[in-house]
This record gives structure tokens, C-alpha cells and sequence, in this order.
């Protein structure tokens, strides 16, 4: 059986971990043997390399060290349960394999082809690792899937760096619009390709059948990536009263849960899905809580992450709510007036589902 390695994000993130596990779970039904794997970098010559640039930024940014700060302390608010939760399913489901970049240039030959992606595995404001280019086997082996920048606004010198960097892939698919301008700026040989999240390569009737079932009352629920804006409180405390709603918040569990009585649930990737799907509505900063939300056709409410660092993301959800024609999702001004309102899209996601999935079988095909 031939194998496949997989270079993805799939940690401590419950949209990572599911994209991870969809694609893995994608190559496998096509008869592959799928191994999730990762570079074991040296973390001290990490922080060594790393200083130029802290250097630059604490010059070039007055609030950096207090953003720096923020950025740190966030990490403390995943709540324990919670990741551990998260901890397992990778183990029992993912079963990543770590290896120094020396050692996977040694056992390249023991696979048929890499592919790097889906998530933010280019992102613009995060140190990237060699192996998220592959750069440790030969061109014909490499699959760039559904890759994200994370930004449609990049620096100039990641420009310069990714530039270098992509020349050694065939072609290239991205998860959004903005990342195919990007790319053919940097390389116009290059054939750039949209495809969708590697999640919506499965029905929400898979997904059903994956997640646990929750008993919960009716309920709106709350998931947010950063602290949520005074917007987004506002919005939620509105719909909580004009619907008469539970709030149930998830993943993070902020100050702000416990000002306003939310209640707060500790949940595996196994029923954050469940908790998506059962809600009367949700309202998130999230991208794949927005995604699974449209692959659930569920009511739902976006507002805009109150990012700290310089490169907004906001373009990885607005170029996906166009493309189901559902802007209207995005909240960015307080509106009274705001109606729970359902819909469908069923047409819509078929049509991802199969471009996407015909994206990585044709990749995969042996030429």
C-alpha cells in the first residue's frame, strides 16, 4: 500500500484538528496509507534565529511587547479540560509523527508523495518551518492543498520569502481568492487553483454520523477565537433575550462568561460539532465554526477577530461567505432589528465537495 505524508496544523485548534482529520480520512478511502507528520525543530537555534526579527518588531511597534504579552496569556485561556480533550482525539485519531527535517530527508523514499495543507501553513505572521514546503523531497512528490496565507495584505518581506519558497511545486491550491493573486503575482508559471477546506469534502450527514450527541436546551453558542468585541457581546445578549435563548460558550473560556451568566462547556472535536449542529444559532470569530456551520446549514453570525498582530485576517471569512452569498452574515455595526433567519445551500456545497475532492485525486494519481 502506498503512503502518504500529511504536513498540516493539527493542534489545540478544534477547525485544525477536523481539516487534519478530513484529509487524512479523504486519502485513506482512496486506499492509501496516511501518516500525519512534523518537524522536530532545535528550539533553542529557533529562538536564536528569531531575535532579528523581535528586534525589528519591539523598533518598528511601541504596543509590541504589550500585544506580545496578550498573545501569551491567551494561550492560558483554552480551558485545560478542553485541550485535553483536544490531546486525545489527535492521538487516538491523528497519531502524528514527529522527525528533524535531516530525518525526513532520509525516509522521503518511503512515500509516494507529501502533501502540505489545508490551514493557515503559510500564514504570513508565523514562523514557518521548511518541511511546510516540502523542501525535503523532489518536486513531483509535493501537493500544496488548499494552503492559507492568512492575510490578503503581506508584508514585503514575506513576499521575498515565500517567493523563494514555492518555486519547487508543480502547482498549488489555496483556500482562498486572495491567496491565488498573491501567488501568480510571485509566479506566473505556477498554475494557482481554488479548492475548499479540506472539512467540506465530507457531507454533513458524515459529519453527523461522526459527531456524539449533546442534550442541551435551546441554546445560542458562542465560539471566539480572541476575546469577543463589544459588538459581538452587544449582538449576542440581543439575541439571547429577544429569542430567549441558554448561551453556551466553548474552547475558550473568557472573563467575559462569566460576567454575562453564558454558560460555559468543555467539548471534544467530537461534540463541538454536535454542539454546532443542535444550536439554534451560533456566533463566532471563527473560520471553520463559520464552515461548519454553512455545512450544517445552520443560522449563524460572524464578527470581525479582534486580532493582535498586524495582518487581519478578515478576508478568509468574507471571501467565503460571498462565495455561499450569505455577506449578510457578517455583522460589523449593531443592528436591534437582527432576525434569526435559515436557509440552504445544499447545490453550493456539493459543488465545493466534489471540486475539492477531485483537486487531491487527480494529485494523487501516479504519472
Amino acid at each position: 500500500m502506498k503512503k502518504i505524508g500529511i504536513i498540516t496544523f493539527y493542534k489545540d485548534n478544534f477547525g485544525s484538528i477536523l481539516q487534519c482529520f478530513a484529509t487524512k480520512k479523504f486519502i485513506e478511502s482512496l486506499g492509501y496509507e496516511c501518516t500525519v507528520l512534523y518537524e522536530k525543530e532545535n528550539e533553542f537555534f529557533l529562538k536564536v534565529k528569531r531575535i532579528p526579527s523581535f528586534i525589528k518588531r519591539v523598533i518598528t511597534d511601541k504596543n509590541y511587547l504589550t500585544k506580545r504579552k496578550i498573545i501569551i496569556n491567551k494561550g492560558k485561556t483554552l480551558a485545560l479540560e478542553t485541550q485535553k480533550k483536544m490531546n486525545t482525539f489527535v492521538e487516538e485519531e491523528l497519531q502524528p509523527k514527529g522527525y528533524t527535517f535531516k530525518k525526513l530527508k532520509k525516509i522521503e523514499n518511503n512515500f509516494f508523495k507529501f502533501i502540505v495543507g489545508s490551514d493557515q501553513v503559510w500564514n504570513a505572521n508565523n514562523h514557518i518551518p521548511k518541511s511546510h514546503f516540502l523542501l525535503f523531497t523532489n518536486n513531483k512528490k509535493k501537493i500544496a492543498f488548499s494552503v492559507s496565507l492568512g492575510t490578503d495584505s503581506p508584508s514585503k518581506d514575506f513576499i521575498v520569502f515565500l517567493k523563494k519558497r514555492i518555486n519547487g511545486f508543480i502547482d498549488i491550491s489555496v483556500r482562498e481568492e486572495s491567496g491565488i493573486k498573491i501567488l501568480k503575482d510571485l509566479n506566473k508559471e505556477i498554475p494557482i487553483k481554488r479548492v475548499a477546506d479540506p472539512t467540506m469534502m465530507f457531507s454533513s450527514h458524515f459529519w453527523r454520523e461522526f459527531y456524539l450527541p449533546i442534550k442541551k436546551e435551546r441554546y445560542l453558542l458562542v465560539h471566539f477565537l480572541n476575546e469577543p468585541s463589544r459588538l459581538a457581546i452587544d449582538t449576542i445578549e440581543l439575541l439571547k433575550n429577544k429569542y430567549k435563548l441558554n448561551v453556551i460558550s466553548i474552547g475558550y473560556k473568557y472573563e467575559i462568561v462569566a460576567d454575562y451568566r453564558w454558560d460555559y462547556e468543555d467539548c471534544s472535536p467530537y461534540t463541538y460539532l454536535s454542539y454546532i449542529d443542535n444550536s439554534f444559532c451560533v456566533c463566532t470569530d471563527s473560520f471553520h465554526s463559520t464552515l461548519f456551520s454553512i455545512n450544517f446549514e445552520k443560522p449563524f453570525f460572524v464578527f470581525e477577530r479582534q486580532y493582535l498582530h498586524h495582518h487581519p485576517q478578515t478576508s478568509r471569512i468574507t471571501d467565503l461567505l460571498t462565495r455561499f452569498d450569505l455577506s449578510e452574515r457578517f455583522i460589523s455595526e449593531f443592528n436591534p432589528n437582527l432576525k434569526v433567519i435559515s436557509y440552504t445551500r445544499e447545490n453550493m456545497l456539493l459543488k465545493e465537495m466534489e471540486l475539492t475532492r477531485e483537486y487531491l485525486k487527480e494529485r494523487l494519481i501516479e504519472k
